[in-house]
């Protein structure tokens, strides 16, 4: 890939922030805002997925966590934050054993577009914003007129090095354990907050005995 220009990375974001959102084509970090635990496809599947263990508890917590960015920023294209939630259930439902610890492709696009603006991005990230927008665009309707590696300049599609795509790799499953581990945060958080009523007090099962003992029951 031709080295990338502060032209080409201001061009993208110019593109990725203006241009409204069409449905989908086809049916580190810091924490922000969860996502919208009420909607609805998710919160059905979830449930569902629940109640018949098709899924982990990381997984579940993966599916309701917080949308990941760069320290740097929180700002995200409004249609790619709204994406992300169906992306991972997809994500979930599809993904190969190799790639089942990893965010999506719209997760780290997501991060990725929220550094660019905190601080002009390394040559190998750029790269990846460049080609992550290239993925992800079209599949919401976005780049229809012109393909995006055509619109940034480029006489052909945006390719990946193996240490790109290593780094990708690397960058998509630091994202998944960031929400991962909000999500967990959360839940602890909430048991603070909402104490479950008191009932009898657990016990080990040597202190039972040793009550029953006193009772001159056998336990």
């Amino acid at each position: 890939m031709a080295a990338v220009t502060p032209q080409q990375v201001k061009g993208l974001q110019l593109a990725l922030w203006s241009s409204p959102a069409h449905p989908p084509l086809t049916a580190p970090v810091v924490l922000t805002a969860p996502l919208a635990a009420d909607d609805a496809e998710i919160s059905l599947a979830a449930r569902l997925a629940e109640a018949l263990d098709a899924l982990s508890a990381d997984d579940r917590r993966y599916l309701r966590g917080p949308v990941v960015f760069h320290m740097g920023s929180d700002a995200c294209p409004d249609w790619l934050r709204t994406a992300i939630p169906a992306a991972r259930l997809s994500h979930l439902r599809t993904a190969q054993s190799s790639d089942g610890s990893l965010a999506t492709l719209e997760e780290a696009l997501a991060y990725l577009a929220s550094a660019s603006l905190a601080f002009p991005l390394a040559e190998d990230d750029a790269a990846l914003f460049f080609w992550l927008s290239q993925e992800v665009c079209p599949k919401y309707g976005l780049a229809r007129d012109e393909p995006v590696w055509k619109s940034l300049g480029y006489a052909a599609p945006v390719t990946l090095s193996n240490y790109q795509e290593h780094h990708l790799r690397d960058l998509r499953a630091k994202l998944r354990a960031a929400v991962v581990k909000h999500a967990r945060r959360g839940e602890a958080e909430d048991r603070l907050r909402h104490p479950a009523a008191e009932g009898p007090v657990s016990e080990s099962p040597r202190h039972a005995k040793t009550r029953a003992r006193k009772r001159g029951v056998h336990a």
